[in-house]
C-alpha cells in the first residue's frame, strides 16, 4: 500500500519545517526546530510505513527512543505505572468494600 496509515503526516511536516526555515531565515532557534521536525517526518514515515504493512517494525522502537531521549520514555513509563496503580487501587478498594478480597 506504500504508506498512508497516516494521511502520509511526514509531508506535512517537512513542509511546515521548510516554510518555518523559508519565513524565519535568520532565527537560529527557528531553523534548530525545523530541522526536529524535519527528523520528527522522518520518524513518521518510518511509523507509518510499518503501520500499513509496507515494512516490518523493527527498529522504530529504538528509533522513537533515540528521537525522544530516555528521559520522556521513562516518564511515559513511570506516567503509565502510576494510572495502572491508581486502577488497581480502585478495584481492590471495591473488593475489599464489597467482601471480595
Amino acid at each position: 500500500m506504500s504508506g498512508g496509515s497516516y494521511d502520509y503526516i511526514e509531508f506535512k511536516l517537512f513542509d511546515f519545517a521548510m516554510a518555518l526555515r523559508k519565513t524565519h531565515p535568520h532565527n537560529v532557534a527557528v531553523t534548530a526546530l525545523a530541522n526536529h521536525i524535519s527528523q520528527l517526518g522522518n520518524l513518521a514515515h518510518d511509523i507509518e510505513w510499518a503501520d500499513s504493512c509496507d515494512t516490518a517494525w523493527a527498529d522504530n522502537d529504538e528509533k522513537i527512543m533515540a528521537f525522544l531521549g530516555v528521559g520522556k520514555v521513562l516518564s511515559a513509563a513511570v506516567a503509565n505505572a502510576y494510572a495502572a496503580r491508581a486502577a488497581l487501587d480502585e478495584v481492590l478498594n471495591r473488593a475489599t468494600a464489597q467482601g471480595d478480597a
